[in-house]
């Protein structure tokens, strides 16, 4: 009784470890600039886009370490992060929206939802327990009641598609057209 309580902890836990890595990564940010940002006096909409930008090369190297050099991925996340504070002060907003939440956002989360935590599930759990579960730990992290629901949803479809298409790059370039067609049109 002792393993089999082990086993499903051990279980649980696995499919979790990659939305407590990113989600702890993305306060990390969000504290860390929201700092820097109240002595600088940039305002703080700012914040969440950057956040996303920075926490994009830590889930490329956390999630694909045999591809990818850890130190040219976190230079790029520097480098980025540097870019968009330039264009934020040259009053290029936008660009640091899209980048933010319509290009390093979506491709983080997908990875992350869709590539690591419900391809852990269907290891475990049949089609529709993954489904359920993907979409509502992704739309936690949507902190509005409002996209609380539209992210369950939109959560939901990608995870389809996922299992349908058994690929990654469509749900991400699904995401990133959702998300730019809102920063755009909203």
């Amino acid at each position: 009784m002792k393993e089999q309580i082990n086993q499903s902890f051990n279980k649980y836990i696995r499919i979790l470890e990659p939305v407590i890595i990113y989600y702890l990564l993305l306060l990390f940010f969000r504290h860390v600039f929201s700092h820097v940002f109240s002595v600088t006096g940039i305002p703080a909409e700012v914040i969440d886009p950057i956040s996303s930008c920075a926490v994009f090369p830590f889930v490329i190297s956390a999630f694909f370490p045999h591809g990818i050099n850890k130190r040219v991925m976190i230079c790029f996340g520097v480098l980025t992060v540097c870019v968009l504070f330039i264009c934020f002060l040259t009053e290029k907003q936008l660009f640091v929206q899209i980048m933010g939440f319509g290009v390093t956002g979506p491709i983080s989360e997908e990875i992350v939802f869709r590539g690591q935590v419900y391809s852990r599930c269907r290891e475990y759990m049949g089609f529709p327990q993954a489904l359920v579960l993907t979409s509502l730990l992704f739309a936690v992290g949507h902190a509005l009641i409002p996209q609380i629901i539209t992210a369950f949803f939109a959560g939901c479809i990608l995870a389809c598609v996922k299992e349908k298409t058994d690929s990654l790059l469509i749900p991400i370039f699904l995401h990133m057209g959702w998300n730019i067609a809102q920063i755009l049109y909203l």
